[in-house]
This record gives C-alpha cells, structure tokens and sequence, in this order.
C-alpha cells in the first residue's frame, strides 16, 4: 500500500497501480505515468489473464516498511 491507503503491485522492482476494474477483472498500470505503456489485467482469481511488461524506463527506488511502500 501507499502511504495514503492506495494499493500498489510490485512486478519485478516496477510499481503498478489499480487502472480500472469490471465485474470479472482489475487492469494495473505502471505508477509512471502514461509514458510507460507497461499494464496487465488479472481475473477475480488474481491470476495475470493479458500483460504488456516493456518499461522505458528504470524501476523506482522504493522501500516497503511493515506493508507501507515508500518512495525514495
């Protein structure tokens, strides 16, 4: 989680954030911005259903404290 209570998926040192839900899926897209095209789409079992993972860009320096992600 984020310091303000938003979820985050860490995928490889890359941060993802919640990009928009339907009844049957979660899309979660980098935390980069619109810039890095890198998302992917899990189903209400959270398994990955469609990925694109190409960054154009480093991942972010970042620490987890006791659940809470904090950006460095």
């Amino acid at each position: 989680m984020k310091q303000d209570g938003k979820q985050l998926a860490i995928v490889d040192g890359f941060t993802f954030y919640v990009d928009g839900r339907t009844k049957s899926t979660v899309t979660w897209r980098c935390t980069s911005g619109h810039i890095c095209r890198a998302r992917f789409v899990v189903n209400g079992d959270w398994r990955v259903i469609r990925s694109h993972m190409v960054h154009d860009h480093a991942p972010p320096r970042y620490v987890v404290r006791d659940g809470i992600f904090f950006k460095v």
